[in-house]
């Protein structure tokens, strides 16, 4: 399910890497995935492989969301890395700088806190709910 053609120039580049998502597929009994590859600002390949719901035979869409569970900590430490390297994140800022939707709790709760998993938030449920679904408008879309 091709989400859209790959950009001209680069249209020689997709079918080898096709190949190559399909193999894995295979060789390590994956159901399904989304691959999508930029190069300078512009998406030059977006395309969804095998099923997101296998029971249900749904495939995947290139914009499919998939749980990731604990593979997101390392993502989110590295995007957080990046940002504290460009001076727009401070470890000891409250979290509501960045996620305004955030409540307010009996104590601060701040960004270095929460990268240590000793906020004392809950990983589902509770009100925490803004700080995994809202994206924060001061950072912009830059990670």
């Amino acid at each position: 399910m091709t989400q859209t053609a790959p950009l001209p120039k680069w249209a020689d580049a997709v079918e080898p890497g096709r190949q190559i998502v399909r193999a894995n597929l295979s060789e390590r009994y994956l159901p399904g995935l989304s691959v999508a590859v930029g190069i300078g600002g512009d998406i030059v390949w977006a395309e969804g492989f095998g099923f997101a719901d296998v029971e249900n035979r749904v495939l995947v869409a290139p914009k499919h969301r998939f749980r990731i569970a604990t593979a997101s900590k390392v993502l989110t430490s590295a995007a957080v890395g990046k940002l504290l390297e460009e001076g727009r994140l401070k470890l000891d800022d409250v979290i509501q700088k960045y996620v305004q939707a955030f409540p307010e709790k009996q104590r601060p709760v701040t960004l270095r806190q929460l990268m240590g998993h000793v906020a004392g938030v809950k990983n589902d449920g509770g009100d925490e709910g803004p700080l995994y679904a809202e994206h924060s408008k001061s950072l912009g879309a830059s990670i």
